[in-house]
């Protein structure tokens, strides 16, 4: 950060070298976007590697909304049309349809640093926030079950995500609408700015935004101003972020996702065979949603080696399968380990200690054994072997009533 004179030390602020052209648009608290100048910027919710995330002032319909800003480079083509799609759904029948964002307006914006794709949504607080509240634990099992019934209508609708993993995961914030714009100004008050000056004068262009602003939690204003969630307002998860995603009709784009969750196809295409851009459908949304369920339960990702060799070994000792295709590329991990050569041995296992770990989204031992079976289904190294997400719905784990919250 030599290039500024200062430079904020809050991770709620993204990198200043950011805004450039080609990167991201320099946003000004109380800016007015949209063809109608309806969206009136409030505050920052966030922040990514392609774009600045804000909360705005719907002048002209629902109170709030969140508004996301995208630099000119990233796919948000990918997920303008996937979002328009499943917009274009009049038929509100499918269970799973309330656990996918909902778009409320799109358009572009021209700048200095480029054209920016500008995506409207309601508010929503990002899943991972809400783990160490009770209504987080209490809730974890429905979650769950949300995120497979979202990915179900999804599929229902010929679109594939692509990128779905935990950070791609947010809840709803019921009475968040109902608050006056007074109410949020006065909770959040002023917001958190870092000056942008450059130590050369030449540097300071248009690209740059005279201020950069913290990120701000309306999960605390929540807990804080509207007392949580309770029996007669509970969340909704929603699967979000739609830039990888695309329909059968549509081109594929690159498969771009955290490795943690990548489909054992992809990345041993990638990793192994070197494959810049190797094939990928709607069953590697199943790979990844096993792994992101998985998570939300155990608290810790599935696959967490990252050595390749060694990844792909802890693949095979989860699945029960370790094609031959593998056998080479991993006979240095399994040299590495000659404990662990008995494949079905250590499976069985490693699936005896998440068993453990499930009792918390789990009624009984019996319920266990059904989640057990559910995951393990998806976690098949050959992708034509794992269900759809439409065969999921009916897995004995899913049709079981969801336990409501205690009083």
């Amino acid at each position: 950060m030599d290039h500024f004179y200062f430079e904020s030390d809050d991770n709620n602020v993204e990198d200043m070298r950011q805004y450039r052209p080609g990167g991201f648009h320099p946003v000004r608290i109380g800016d007015l976007y949209g063809p109608t100048s309806r969206y009136r910027v409030l505050y920052k919710l966030g922040h990514g590697g392609y774009g600045t995330v804000w909360l705005a002032h719907d002048l002209e319909g629902p109170r709030f909304s969140f508004r996301r800003l995208e630099n000119p480079y990233r796919r948000t083509r990918h997920e303008v049309r996937a979002l328009v799609h499943l917009s274009s759904d009049d038929s509100p029948a499918h269970p799973g349809r309330e656990h996918v964002v909902q778009l409320l307006d799109h358009f572009q914006i021209h700048g200095p640093n480029g054209t920016h794709d500008v995506v409207v949504t309601e508010v929503l607080c990002p899943l991972l926030s809400m783990k160490g509240l009770p209504i987080f634990e209490r809730m974890k099992r429905a979650f769950c079950q949300q995120i497979i019934l979202g990915l179900a209508y999804l599929h229902s609708r010929g679109v594939a995500h692509g990128d779905l993993h935990i950070g791609n995961l947010a809840c709803t914030l019921p009475g968040f609408d109902d608050q006056t714009l007074d109410a949020v100004l006065c909770h959040f008050y002023n917001p958190v700015c870092t000056i942008v000056l450059t130590r050369d004068v030449a540097d300071q262009t248009d690209s740059l935004p005279p201020y950069v602003v913290a990120s701000i939690s309306v999960l605390d204003f929540m807990i804080k101003e509207v007392k949580g969630y309770s029996e007669d307002s509970l969340p909704l998860l929603r699967i979000i972020d739609f830039s990888s995603a695309y329909r059968k009709t549509n081109v594929r784009p690159m498969y771009y996702s955290v490795p943690a969750v990548w489909p054992p196809e992809v990345y041993f295409a990638k990793v192994a065979l070197k494959e810049p851009d190797p094939e990928w459908d709607e069953r590697g949304d199943i790979w990844a949603l096993a792994c992101t369920v998985s998570e939300l339960i155990i608290n810790r990702p599935l696959f967490y080696e990252w050595n390749s060799a060694a990844y792909l070994l802890s693949v095979a000792r989860t699945s029960g399968c370790l094609p031959a295709t593998w056998k080479a590329y991993c006979s240095s991990a399994i040299d590495a380990n000659p404990d662990k050569r008995d494949i079905p041995e250590i499976v069985e296992k490693r699936w005896a200690s998440y068993r453990r770990e499930m009792p918390d989204v789990c009624i009984d031992d019996e319920d266990v054994e059904k989640l057990v079976r559910l995951l393990r289904s998806m976690l098949v190294v050959n992708p034509a072997e794992r269900p759809t997400a439409q065969e999921l719905l009916y897995s004995p784990w899913m049709v079981t009533k969801t336990q409501r919250l205690s009083n």
